[in-house]
């Protein structure tokens, strides 16, 4: 650049000075709107920054405030908030500043105007959002996470319920999801649903029982009454504890959940001092056994048996709560004798039965499957038994149809040998044929197993 200069006596002098003139920056954002969720933190990011270049960044589009120079910005706010930046290299500012915005979104917490429902027959029930926000989407689940979406709005009916089901809702603005899903609850109390843990207990002596509802439902309310209808209401609560009882008692329970409410449950607490005793009787006698019975005694937990008048006691066959006990290994005509004893526990008298007598016998024929001849003088020779033969022919043959013995003598109809010679062990066969004294003919066959 040239330059003509005049001194103030008119001399006229010229000059040349050399002067620079630089490009305004251009300044570019590389994203210019950026979401966050209340109480984050997002980053606005200069595009391509120029070397020496300074980009200060605004509150305003023109003045404002300087809140922040650098070729990023973090920043965070509460709501929706805009942004300016420029760039400045040396005394050249470029010609605009440029826009950026920071939009919030805030996580909702959703609430319902009745978030739990006790139904007492199937049916359906509507959640209502309380206070829905305009612009926030409201989604129901299945799941209080995952799970599959069952619908969309401010409002949810419910397909017909006939068990009890928890759904859930989240509301969301933006990309901002809550922490959490809230519950809508649907608790499903058939009438007829209320059970104890045990309807009925014993009590011998003075002590202390308590009742308990079977898996009681939150919400629901379960008062006990000294009637089955009506009557006074003598508890309150999912258990109920009596103490010193010291006779025999009823109650009833119902359960209250809204406006439903159970059918009442019978609880007896039995009550004694003693047991009752047994009473016995022979239900089945056989040619190698006698099965006997007995009543159940009331409040009696299990039973002992003894056939040696009491010197000894085991459980009965049919487990130590049976009503049976079997005496087995018997032979015909060979009698037992069996007392019973019901029990409850230390601070009860057990009740023990008179003793009843049975005898192993039948009008039928036994025929054992098995013997031993090997001179130790038990079970040494086959025999037949019955209480009613007259006369029998008995044969037995080896496995190749040989005849090996033939006996008309019930009490040794096989010793095990052949013309005196001992059988190997193993299983041979028989035939007989066998009059009753009333003249009925049995012909039987069977196999017998030798063991020696």
């Amino acid at each position: 650049m040239s330059l003509d200069i005049v001194t103030q006596d008119g001399c006229i002098g010229d000059s040349t000075v050399a002067v620079t003139i630089g490009d305004r920056p251009v300044v570019e954002v590389v994203e210019d709107t950026l979401g966050i969720c209340g109480g984050s933190t997002a980053t606005f990011t200069i595009e391509n920054p120029q070397p020496g270049v300074v980009y200060n960044w605004y509150d305003a589009a023109t003045g404002g405030n300087l809140v922040h120079t650098g070729e990023t910005f973090p920043t965070t706010a509460a709501a929706n908030t805009e942004y300016w930046v420029e760039g400045a290299l040396g005394t050249c500012i470029s010609t605009t500043r440029v826009r950026v915005l920071l939009e919030v979104g805030n996580t909702l917490s959703v609430s319902l105007v009745q978030n739990e429902f006790t139904i007492c027959t199937p049916g359906v029930i509507t959640f209502d959002v309380l206070n829905p926000i305009a612009g926030a989407t409201y989604t129901w689940y299945d799941a209080q996470t995952g799970g599959t979406v069952v619908n969309t709005g401010t409002s949810f009916t419910t397909p017909t319920v006939s068990a009890s089901v928890t759904y859930y809702v989240e509301g969301q603005t933006g990309t901002c999801l809550p922490d959490t899903r809230t519950p809508a609850i649907i608790n499903f109390v058939p009438s007829d649903a209320i059970a104890l843990v045990e309807d009925t207990i014993a009590v011998c002596g003075t002590g202390d029982v308590t009742f308990a509802i079977d898996n009681p439902v939150t919400g629901t309310t379960y008062n006990w009454y000294d009637a089955a209808t009506g009557g006074n209401i003598v508890h309150t609560g999912s258990t109920y504890t009596i103490t010193g009882v010291n006779s025999q008692l009823e109650f009833w329970v119902e359960g209250t959940n809204g406006t439903c409410t159970s059918l009442r449950e019978h609880a007896v607490v039995m009550y004694a001092v003693s047991l009752e005793a047994p009473v016995v009787t022979v239900t089945e006698e056989g040619p190698d056994f006698v099965t006997f019975s007995w009543n159940a005694v009331p409040l009696a937990a299990t039973y002992s048996v003894s056939t040696d008048n009491g010197v000894t006691w085991v459980a009965p066959s049919s487990g130590a709560s049976g009503l049976t006990h079997t005496v087995s290994g018997l032979t015909p005509d060979q009698s037992v004798t069996l007392i019973v004893r019901a029990e409850l526990g230390a601070a009860c008298a057990s009740g023990i039965s008179d003793p009843v007598t049975g005898t192993a016998k039948s009008s039928a024929v036994f025929i054992p499957n098995s013997f031993s001849p090997n001179g130790d003088g038990l079970n040494d020779v086959l025999q037949v038994y019955g209480n009613s033969i007259e006369s029998l022919r008995f044969m037995v043959f080896n496995q190749w149809g040989e005849k090996l013995s033939e006996s008309t003598n019930k009490a040794n109809v096989w010793d095990g040998k052949q013309s005196g010679k001992s059988q190997p062990s193993g299983v041979y066969m028989y035939v007989t044929r066998i009059v009753l004294r009333d003249g009925t003919v049995i012909n039987k066959k069977g196999s017998i197993n030798l063991i020696r």
